[in-house]
């Protein structure tokens, strides 16, 4: 058994905890036949004790005492096999613990590498914000001063990150049968076709089977004795059509107002913030504060305390002339 050898210092490996759960429960169902044996040892060398050959009852008792003697080790091997599976556990816990302390290290290595980079990086950003602001400003003055027949200049983030208005959209469209439609009595008489606008009257299920179309077309016919009268029909069409309805444009709010860019170190002026005013005039502000020495945000004011000095030898003394000023008198 290689764990048991392991145990018992013979073995080359060091197993690992899984192996030994294994073995573990390997040991137990052991131990659980180890002890039936012994208890059925014990139950023949009791019903030995009557009988007339005492060496059938010496035989038994050596039998109680070898399967004593293996309940004992399969008892010793769990508690051993439990102790180095606790022992295992801790040590794999404790190698899974340096790996991720490790991993940690490295990645702190790395993120700081990109750290390192941000200060390039947020100034490149702060730039573009403050070049953009600036043209967006000369494109709102020429527009306010156009040459004659010039168009509007479009604003530069309109231009490249708001997205325009979508126009609607015919998905499908088809014309449908949609029944006989009563056509009003009262234009019975008048020959102008825009009257069918007017035939929206659709006949229920049973009068549409009642209609008898004319001879000439096929499209207009007649329903009889309908409210006590005869009424004019027409067949009626209907266009169905899927539409992608219109919507308006999609639009961001400026980046001079959306982003912020904060500077590396504590207490330094930060390279960017979020404003709503002339982000040039802004950009001139947050140059020049980045332009004066940082300042350390780590504010102190200082505590004075008191307290007298323990001096061991000076209060024995002090004790000593005491007694002796004592003894004195």
């Amino acid at each position: 058994m290689g764990i048991v050898e392991s145990i018992l210092g013979r073995s080359k490996s060091p197993p690992t905890s899984s192996s030994i759960r294994a073995e573990l429960g390997k040991a137990e169902t052991a131990a659980g036949k180890a002890r039936t044996e012994l208890a059925d040892a014990q139950d023949t060398y009791r019903r030995s004790l009557l009988d007339e050959d005492p060496a059938a009852t010496a035989k038994a008792k050596a039998a109680v005492s070898d399967a004593e003697v293996a309940v004992d080790r399969a008892e010793a091997l769990i508690g051993a096999l439990r102790q180095r599976f606790e022992a295992q556990c801790e040590t794999e816990a404790e190698d899974q613990r340096r790996e991720i302390y490790a991993a940690a290290i490295q990645q702190k290595a790395k993120a700081e590498k990109y750290l390192a980079e941000y200060t390039a990086h947020a100034e490149a950003i702060a730039k573009i914000i403050a070049d953009v602001a600036a043209a967006e400003r000369a494109i709102s003055e020429a527009n306010d001063d156009r040459p004659a027949g010039a168009a509007p200049i479009e604003g530069v983030e309109a231009s490249v990150r708001h997205l325009p208005p979508l126009a609607p959209e015919t998905l499908s469209e088809n014309v449908a049968d949609a029944g006989w439609h009563e056509l009003p009595s009262a234009l019975h008489q008048i020959a102008d076709t825009s009257t069918l606008e007017h035939a929206n009257l659709r006949l229920n299920d049973a009068d549409q089977a009642r209609v008898r179309p004319t001879d000439g077309n096929a499209e207009i016919g007649i329903v009889e004795g309908r409210f006590g009268r005869e009424t004019v029909v027409v067949r009626r069409r209907r266009r169905v059509a899927t539409v992608l309805p219109a919507v308006g444009p999609a639009t961001l709010p400026p980046l001079a107002a959306s982003v912020s860019l904060p500077n590396l170190r504590a207490g330094a002026a930060a390279f960017w913030t979020a404003t709503h005013g002339d982000p040039a005039d802004h950009a001139d502000r947050l140059a020049a504060e980045r332009a004066r020495p940082a300042v350390d945000p780590r504010h102190r004011q200082p505590e004075t305390s008191s307290r007298l000095v323990e001096d061991a030898e000076l209060l024995a003394g002090a004790a000593a002339f005491a007694r002796s000023r004592g003894a004195a008198r």
